[in-house]
């Protein structure tokens, strides 16, 4: 009787542990309904005289701040495909905050045109960006901010945040994430 009551124990706490699993929310993995038009930001390869700078910052569940610092930042120009990807991972068009393992699109379904039209840097040590000779027109800014937080697990917290701004007039326009 006592093996038949540690086999149905051990049954229950598998079953408990499938269950949890199958709680667990799986990422959102995103495609684009709309087709890149590389026409649509031919406007955003000329040089122009705007410049954009900023910060990006996110602060741990202790309250710790963690920049951007050296992680890429992105300079993408507005079309019908990115404000499809920016509502999608950022839920709004205006800005937005999105934590690691939330809505993303794989690499390989991005159009590699879009992709050459987005501008990138790298923040500085103090998570510092900026981007020169910008043209005028509508643009998102995009930054992550990730950090380990379990080395022998490999396990990250942070995520992405997204601003967008307009330039025009040979404006400098300081951006700060989120």
């Amino acid at each position: 009787m006592k093996l038949a009551g540690k086999i149905v124990r051990t049954l229950l706490a598998l079953a408990s542990v499938m269950a949890l699993a199958g709680c667990v929310p799986q990422r959102q993995v995103l495609t684009n309904t709309t087709m890149f038009n590389p026409d649509e930001v031919s406007w955003s390869t000329k040089p122009g005289n705007n410049t954009v700078t900023g910060f990006a910052v996110l602060r741990t569940a202790s309250g710790e701040a963690r920049t951007c610092a050296a992680l890429l930042v992105r300079l993408i120009p507005d079309s019908a495909y990115a404000r499809e990807r920016m509502t999608g991972i950022y839920g709004s068009l205006s800005q937005g905050t999105t934590r690691v393992g939330g809505p993303a699109y794989k690499e390989d379904a991005t159009d590699k045109a879009y992709v050459a039209s987005v501008r990138e840097t790298r923040c500085d040590g103090q998570g510092n960006f900026t981007f020169e000779s910008v043209p005028n027109g509508v643009w998102y800014v995009s930054a992550s901010v990730v950090w380990s937080v379990n080395h022998s697990r490999g396990a990250t917290e942070g995520g992405a945040m997204m601003k967008r701004i307009e330039l025009t007039g040979g404006q400098t326009v300081k951006v700060s994430l989120p």
